[in-house]
């Protein structure tokens, strides 16, 4: 099993079998006009098969920007549009309601 392998997520790299994740993200989100917000992202996490394999200097990461229209506000449901931008390249994202 080759723990080295990624494929790219928005929040992070994630390998399809992994035993351990280390991650942390920070996000900026604000208004933009009417029902409309926007945010940037960035996180960086690694994976690995056991605890003791993990290094701070392998860190991956990743950069992101989105745009949410609030379909019901005072539902925080919203429609999703993120893009993410990461070393292997990057990735479209449409979504029906919200991360957290």
């Amino acid at each position: 099993l080759d723990y080295q392998t990624y494929t790219l997520d928005l929040r992070h790299y994630r390998a399809l079998f992994a035993d351990v994740v280390l991650a942390g993200q920070l996000e900026l989100r604000s208004p933009l006009m009417g029902r409309f917000r926007g945010g940037v992202l960035g996180a960086i996490d690694q994976i690995a098969p056991r605890f003791a394999d993990t290094r701070l200097d392998a860190m991956k990461g990743t950069v992101g920007t989105g745009l949410r229209l609030a379909l019901v506000p005072s539902e925080k449901i919203y429609l999703r549009f993120d893009v993410g931008f990461g070393p292997h390249g990057s990735e479209i994202y449409f979504q029906f309601s919200e991360a957290f």
